[in-house]
């Protein structure tokens, strides 16, 4: 099992952690520059999940498009027993769009949007997502 790791650097100063609701409608965005093989650029908005939830990729562009990456809800560090759920697009030639990802297996918590680079070289990129 390979593990990944989506990182959070913050200004600990500047920066209160506080769960947001989901809000639908709204598009949010993860812009990632160079992402290296098994590093992943995290949204800093936390989100309270359930099995309920769907992430609708509203737009997702990456190069070299022949990589492949990964989306995923990540747990907090304020729920360590929670796992990562998420859905890894390969072949898709760096777009997807109006694709919707489902959490049936998903853990009630709090969790933020993460995007893994699941490929062996680095990627850019950008992810538009919404709550349906």
């Amino acid at each position: 099992m390979v593990k990944r790791a989506c990182a959070v650097i913050i200004d600990e100063e500047s920066f209160s952690e506080a769960t947001y609701a989901l809000e639908e409608e709204a598009i949010y965005t993860i812009s990632f520059d160079s992402l290296k093989p098994s590093h992943g650029q995290t949204d800093l908005n936390v989100v309270y999940l359930t099995n309920k939830d769907k992430l609708k990729v509203e737009n997702l562009t990456w190069s070299p498009m022949g990589n492949s990456i990964r989306v995923e809800v990540y747990p907090t560090s304020s729920n360590p027993g929670l796992q990562s759920w998420g859905y890894t697009f390969s072949g898709y030639h760096g777009n997807v769009s109006n694709f919707t990802i489902s959490f049936a297996s998903l853990s009630a918590g709090d969790y933020r949007v993460c995007v893994t680079n699941v490929s062996s070289s680095n990627i850019s990129g950008i992810l538009q997502y919404s709550w349906v």
